[in-house]
């Protein structure tokens, strides 16, 4: 086993497609679960300079082999550290752990909980200009 401990929880998600309201296919992610993984930025000098040329940023996820992410695919993404993060490779590394190489792709957007009570609030920069939007369109 690898030295260093799981202690970043990640979401995987599935690459499926649905239905839009005009009947044509549009990619969706759906999450398939959450694990705990020791994360490993980049490997060795050659993929570090890579990165750089590239404007790549790539990690290793190391997790425990089950049924979830024996399943995995170079379809699915991680989650993790607030972007999608694409599955490059998936390699056992003993009978109990599993590798997945990836690449730092898209940042994913969060949505700010709502305040007290169910409402927004308006006053978070968050939503700063959305008012602006609203006030336009009156």
């Amino acid at each position: 086993m690898t030295a260093g401990t799981r202690d970043s929880i990640i979401t995987l998600q599935r690459f499926t497609t649905a239905t839009d309201e005009y009947g044509d296919p549009v990619q969706t992610w759906a999450d398939a679960g959450k694990v705990w993984a020791r994360v490993f930025w980049g490997r060795g000098d050659e993929r570090r300079t890579a990165a750089m040329e590239q404007g790549q940023q790539p990690a290793t996820f190391q997790m425990l082999a089950n049924i979830l992410t024996r399943g995995l695919t170079v379809r699915d993404r991680i989650l993790f550290d607030g972007a999608a993060w694409d599955i490059q490779g998936i390699a056992p590394t003993t009978r109990a752990e599993i590798e997945i190489t990836a690449v730092r792709g898209d940042t994913v957007a969060t949505a700010a909980p709502p305040a007290a009570g169910g409402q927004l609030d308006f006053s978070d920069p968050v939503f700063s200009g959305l008012i602006a939007l609203i006030l336009e369109d009156a």
